[in-house]
């Protein structure tokens, strides 16, 4: 969220109160773990007109901005009537450092216990790694303070703080320096602008994710005057990744969020209903599972946990014995397993998978193979497997884990280390190549393009007749020697 000062009342968004249904106070409210961030209807006239679209929209609860403008005993009046508690609220870093105390106990008064940083203003903001640690152990001591009154302290996130320093984000120096006590509360559509994968990019603060602001980004033609963000579910982040992700991370509440919506209860409304039907219904999918919104939006599993069909040895019919399955992971259990494909082949398509590689280990996945040359990756171009920090293949940039192999390296911040999962997603849509690793694009490239024909030019495959030629193939995984492990392989054919 950006705070700014609230806007003159939006008329349009008056109008739409007034065709709100009404929930009668017995009615059924949505999934528990919905909350409204309060910003989202600062252009709505009254504060009690904006809890009134929340309670309408069944929802009960919200995330409060400051003091909201009132006493504290008039907001909780406003609250107890219609029914709504506030899970935690956002507090400038100037008001935690004047007047910790008293914002603990105006937070108090209104049932409210978690305080949480929402936006830096320019002249706070670090501006190198050591900048970020140093905020983030001032904001470890206030967590402590505050602690000893039985309060939380939480940090929300923009896309200034996912900048790369040496392998790390400024978010992630700051959590580290912070300590356990300051939870996070992660805006995915900030993560997305800052050109990370939000289902990947929660895996980073596993277990500390007190809160996800969902919001999502504009497609294109989305009016101008929303800032290019949308309500969830009409944009086109895939909630169909980031709600399970959000799961496994531990996330206690999605929070509603539009920076700038034309029609405030509307986007309220939209959001509530999209999040409340996939939070309800099971969206969120375990390991080797799709979720049914997953089923209806044509995802196919490739790996179910307990069955190896789809998959054959390079060049023949059946799979080697190499290849297991253990503990819901396809496993190559050491050299002689022989490189293996998908008996399907595909075109356009999105695919995900986790992977993780023995210490010293190498591996890849390749993708658009054929079977007429001597080996799988006679034609096929391979995104890289490794262990950056053992195997003697880490001394070329391009052979990194992430890499597209040879041709463009990945960045640091896509790496783990050897024996943790990672996560993968290819996408190949009309020959334009886009990788990410672990939330971070690695490489992204049309093939055939200039830039693709500079990047062969350049790399070992620059005399390979063949090499990615085929506009569809199968999807390969690579023996290279060594043990490796793959889960959570599905695949969405673009249309």
């Amino acid at each position: 969220m950006t705070i700014t000062i609230p806007r003159a009342i939006a008329t349009a968004a008056l109008l739409s109160l007034a065709a709100l249904p009404v929930f009668a106070g017995d009615t059924a409210t949505r999934d528990e773990s919905i909350a409204v961030q309060m910003y989202t209807l600062r252009s709505i006239a009254s504060l009690e007109d904006r809890l009134k679209i929340v309670h309408d929209a069944g929802i009960r609860a919200v995330e409060t901005v400051g003091t909201q403008d009132v006493t504290a005993e008039e907001l909780k009046r406003l609250l107890d009537k219609y029914s709504i508690k506030p899970i935690a609220t956002h507090v400038q870093l100037s008001d935690l450092r004047s007047d910790l105390d008293g914002v603990a106990a105006f937070n108090r008064s209104i049932g409210n216990t978690v305080l949480v940083v929402p936006w830096l203003q320019e002249g706070e903001r670090p501006v190198d790694a050591a900048g970020w640690s140093a905020l983030g152990r001032e904001l470890g001591a206030i967590a402590g303070k505050l602690q000893a009154q039985g309060m939380t302290l939480g940090y929300h996130n923009h896309e200034f703080e996912i900048v790369d320093f040496d392998g790390k984000t400024g978010l992630e120096l700051l959590f580290e320096a912070a300590g356990p006590a300051v939870v996070a509360e992660i805006d995915l559509a900030w993560v997305a602008r800052a050109g990370h994968d939000p289902a990947a990019f929660l895996g980073k603060f596993h277990g500390r994710v007190f809160a996800v602001h969902a919001k999502d980004i504009a497609p294109e033609g989305h009016p101008e005057e929303e800032k290019g963000f949308a309500a969830v579910g009409s944009g086109v982040l895939d909630w169909n990744a980031i709600l399970p992700a959000a799961a496994d991370a531990g996330v206690k509440w999605y929070v509603i969020e539009h920076d700038d919506p034309l029609d405030p209860a509307a986007a309220v409304r939209t959001a509530a209903a999209y999040l409340g039907e996939r939070l309800a219904t099971g969206a969120l999918a375990a390991d080797n599972q799709l979720s049914r919104q997953e089923q209806n939006d044509g995802w196919q599993l490739l790996f179910d946990g307990e069955d190896l069909s789809q998959w054959r040895n390079f060049k023949q019919d059946e799979l080697s014995d190499k290849w297991v399955i253990e503990d819901g992971a396809i496993k190559l259990t050491g050299a002689g397993g022989g490189d293996i494909l998908t008996k399907a082949r595909y075109q356009d398509f999105d695919l995900r998978l986790d992977w993780k590689i023995a210490e010293g280990g190498n591996s890849g996945i390749f993708v658009l193979a054929d079977e007429t040359g001597n080996q799988i990756y006679s034609h096929a171009p391979e995104i890289q497997i490794l262990d950056n920090e053992r195997h003697p293949d880490n001394k070329l940039a391009t052979h990194l884990s992430g890499s597209l192999y040879d041709m463009i390296a990945s960045p640091a911040a896509s790496h783990k280390k050897a024996g943790e999962w990672n996560q993968v997603r290819i996408l190949l849509d009309q020959g334009q190549l886009t990788i990410w690793q672990n939330g971070v694009q690695t490489a992204s490239v049309k093939i055939h393009g200039p830039e693709w024909q500079q990047l062969v030019a350049a790399s070992k495959f620059a005399d390979w007749p063949g090499f990615a030629a085929n506009s569809s193939g199968h999807i390969g995984l690579q023996d290279h020697g060594d043990v490796v492990w793959f889960k959570n392989l599905k695949i969405k054919e673009l249309k």
